[in-house]
């Protein structure tokens, strides 16, 4: 699929798109600097790039990429070399699928290796339980997750207005009853408005 091609899917439809791909090949691409290491965007939390096809790497190779080299990287590899290197450097999101200003999904780096069908088995037990820690919140895991979706997309064209309208709005929309108990568990994380909610809650 070109560049062009996946571009015609909405930023869901590039994530499942890419997904399958690496899936189907057991590996996938990165963008490699010419020092040796790899671009990860800047911002919080920190995020590992990842492509399913060599085009859409390559897409990629600008706005301060450009000296980037679109590299194909195998499970095998990426978990005996790579994997232990962004462990150390708590890399703990994969971002699948950005094009430019077009946004990517984050995910868990552990929810990756699920949908892509990576064994996990290489993996030391201390590193799998440092990724699937259990907290406990009043909000539902599934509505969570699609709270950060929805805040990423919405601050995108919105903008935050230093309040909760669009926390609020959703949690009320998928039937949050507590919803004090919810806007203080939040705001004990560092949520005090939307993008803070984004940006050290999902962290």
């Amino acid at each position: 699929m070109t560049p062009e091609e996946l571009l015609k899917l909405d930023w869901m439809g590039r994530f499942k798109q890419s997904i399958q791909t690496i899936k189907d090949n057991k590996a996938f691409w990165v963008l490699k600097n010419p020092n040796g290491t790899y671009s990860i965007p800047e911002g919080r939390p920190k995020k590992f790039c990842v492509w399913g096809e060599e085009s859409h790497a390559q897409y990629n190779c600008t706005d301060g990429w450009e000296d980037t080299i679109p590299t194909a990287m195998s499970f095998e590899v990426f978990m005996s070399g790579l994997y232990p290197r962004l462990k150390k450097g708590r890399v703990n999101t994969i971002l699948v699928s950005p094009m430019r200003n077009r946004r990517g999904k984050e995910i868990p780096i552990t929810e990756f290796f699920e949908k892509v069908g990576i064994e996990t088995d290489t993996i030391s037990n201390n590193d799998v339980l440092s990724d699937h820690k259990v907290i406990l919140t009043p909000i539902d895991d599934k509505i969570l997750k699609g709270l950060f979706d929805y805040l990423d997309e919405k601050l995108g064209t919105e903008g935050c207005k230093n309040d909760l309208t669009l926390t609020v709005a959703y949690l009320k929309n998928h039937g949050v009853k507590d919803l004090d108990n919810a806007i203080a568990w939040l705001q004990s994380k560092g949520g005090y408005c939307d993008c803070e909610v984004l940006a050290n809650v999902e962290e």
